[in-house]
């Protein structure tokens, strides 16, 4: 190769080079970034089932604490 095509060779080199490392911490960063989105999404998930199970639990507590009126209204006639 001549000089000429050496020097554009590791001109060309370089150049990929950086963009490669460019392209690399932008692609960490999207990947950080996704998995905090997951972690925040699955949070949700988690409270959301939490919430779900309590409102079971007290709607079932209601449903025990009628029964219960009615039976103290029974015992009381």
């Amino acid at each position: 190769m001549s000089l000429p095509q050496v020097r554009e060779y590791h001109r060309l080199k370089e150049l990929s080079s950086k963009k490669a490392s460019r392209l690399l911490q932008e692609l960490d960063s999207i990947n950080r970034e996704q998995k905090s989105d997951q972690d925040r999404l699955d949070n949700q998930g988690r409270k959301h089932s939490d919430l779900n199970a309590k409102i079971k639990q007290k709607e079932q507590e209601i449903e025990d604490n009628k029964q219960r009126v009615n039976k103290l209204n029974e015992y009381i006639k």
